[in-house]
């Protein structure tokens, strides 16, 4: 026996379990004890596995989510012969007997299995919230906003978010525009959703420093996506006590949030003819 041999062996044994005192696995621990390099080598693979498990461990599954996986289960080790009146050490040798994986292919099987468990936990997520109305997102969050609420946010979580969307200022913002991190924003409106709520700050002739607030969301939780394509050209709104301009660009609805028809207008002219 070397040691790749022994360590492809005891790919089958869990961390910081008893499966070591297996009769069958005795030849590779006996060979691990004599060879300290290749215990090493073992115990750092063991080490790998136990982090993989936690992590997987951590993660939330949703409601409902957790009995279908556990229903397939079932379903599958019947599948496999594996019946639930046997008893629990048969099981295992059976199983032991069946999987035993090369190191590498279970890891990517793991690796694969999490992902798929995380796309189909985020479809189960959106399927069950309604997308919001951007009106009433703009009126609530105007008003909160106002109320200098933005400093007692968050700060943004993009977990909400799929496919590797990233939720970032339009193009030229961060240059003309002084813009900070974005904050998460929930409320009634946002139909289960955290916004991501961008804060800038300008200065125009003869103002003094003027602060207004930028959502942005991805289309898809939108019920109404605004048609026009820059703030340039986006629809102007009076929500009390501020303007909304909304519009819609790639992949994301944004919605700009200044305290008056001269702030936009400043903004406008800022952002003219470079950046829309």
């Amino acid at each position: 026996m070397d040691c790749r041999t022994a360590l492809e062996i005891l790919d089958v044994t869990r961390p910081d379990s008893y499966d070591l005192n297996d009769p069958e696995l005795a030849r590779a621990v006996e060979y691990l004890h004599s060879h300290p390099d290749c215990e090493r080598e073992f115990r750092k693979r063991q080490s790998l596995d136990g982090e993989i498990g936690r992590l997987i461990r951590d993660v939330a599954v949703p409601i409902g989510l957790k009995d279908r996986l556990l229903v397939r289960l079932v379903d599958q080790r019947s599948a496999d012969g594996l019946s639930e009146d046997r008893q629990p050490a048969e099981a295992s040798a059976a199983i032991r007997k069946t999987v035993r994986l090369h190191r590498r292919s279970w890891f990517r099987w793991v690796v694969s299995a999490a992902a798929s468990v995380a796309v189909v936990a985020w479809q189960f997520i959106q399927t069950d919230r309604p997308q919001l109305d951007l009106a009433a997102l703009q009126k609530e969050a105007a008003d909160a906003l106002s109320r200098k609420r933005f400093a007692r946010l968050n700060d943004f979580d993009s977990f909400d978010l799929a496919n590797g969307l990233a939720v970032v200022v339009p193009d030229g913002w961060a240059v003309r525009l002084k813009t900070t991190a974005p904050k998460g924003y929930h409320g009634a409106s946002t139909a289960g959703h955290t916004i991501a709520v961008f804060q800038f700050t300008f200065t125009s002739r003869g103002r003094l420093p003027v602060t207004g607030y930028l959502l942005a969301i991805p289309k898809t939780w939108v019920n109404a996506v605004p048609q026009r394509e820059r703030f340039l050209e986006g629809k102007c709104d009076y929500v009390a006590p501020l303007i909304a301009v909304s519009w819609t660009m790639d992949d994301l609805v944004y919605v700009c949030l200044v305290p008056d028809e001269d702030a936009r207008n400043s903004l406008e002219k800022l952002l003219t003819p470079r950046f829309g």
